[in-house]
């Protein structure tokens, strides 16, 4: 229910002047993702090791993906491109907003870990991974539509 009211939000302001979709959705949630894992090394010490080491790369990995299609800048060729795959486009921001959602769950579970909810701490973080495991898998198509649509 979340997931769609966010892309109707998204679909509303697509006549913005300006409005690049992909890049304010990846932007929110690398920051998302980065304090997330600043506020872990606050955990007691054998949690912030293992959830530390789950969540190490992740940063990295969503911020490699975006730089490969120049997201990340000031630049709207990604969103300009995706206009033409109406699919792709909603996959990809369906796919932010849903990783989103899954780093602000962690962020508000990161507490309960210190009381022992490992299991659900562990599979928020799995969560995390996957949603830029399905990033980096659609990277193929957008490298596809940007040679088809240089510029």
């Amino acid at each position: 229910m979340f997931r769609a009211k966010a892309l109707d939000s998204v679909a509303g302001f697509s006549s913005e002047q300006n409005y690049k979709p992909v890049h304010r959705l990846y932007n929110s949630a690398l920051k998302q993702l980065i304090d997330l894992a600043r506020s872990i090394e606050f955990l007691t010490r054998p949690l912030a090791e293992t959830y530390e080491r789950k969540l190490r790369g992740e940063p990295e990995r969503l911020y490699l993906w975006a730089e490969s299609f120049s997201v990340s800048a000031s630049n709207e060729k990604l969103d300009t491109a995706l206009k033409k795959m109406p699919e792709l486009h909603a996959t990809i921001i369906g796919t932010l907003v849903d990783l989103e959602n899954v780093i602000l769950c962690a962020s508000f579970r990161y507490d309960v870990a210190t009381t022992g909810d490992e299991e659900s701490m562990a599979t928020i973080i799995e969560g995390i991974s996957v949603y830029i495991d399905c990033l980096m898998d659609l990277s193929p198509a957008i490298e596809c539509l940007l040679l088809e649509n240089p510029g």
